[in-house]
């Protein structure tokens, strides 16, 4: 059976003056233009690391892997890619992982 599928993208905003105009960028314009270029996207959320200031991360969600493969494949994924380094360039890192949920607990 074919779990929930995430791209987790872990941003590095190193320089603590880039950290809030990174937050407003991220939240008025990026995570906006994710939502209306990758049409299968579920949710997604948005946090900063409590261990490490500089660390930024997204979760966003896909029914299964077969979607979020056809959304990472996209010209609008490959939009929101290149939008983050005309905005960024080399001021902020980041990685992305791909995960695909096995197991859920909840209370």
């Amino acid at each position: 059976m074919e779990g929930t599928a995430f791209v987790l993208v872990r941003s590095v905003v190193a320089k603590p003056d880039d950290r809030k105009p990174f937050d407003n960028w991220y939240q008025t314009d990026h995570f906006p233009l994710v939502f209306s270029k990758i049409a299968n996207v579920n949710q997604a959320w948005r946090f900063w690391s409590k261990s490490d200031p500089a660390v930024h991360y997204t979760l966003s969600e896909f029914s299964n892997m077969s979607e979020l493969q056809r959304a990472a494949s996209s010209e609008g994924f490959k939009y929101i890619v290149a939008d983050y380094d005309r905005a960024w360039g080399s001021r902020a890192t980041r990685a992305r992982d791909i995960l695909e949920k096995v197991q859920h607990f909840s209370r």
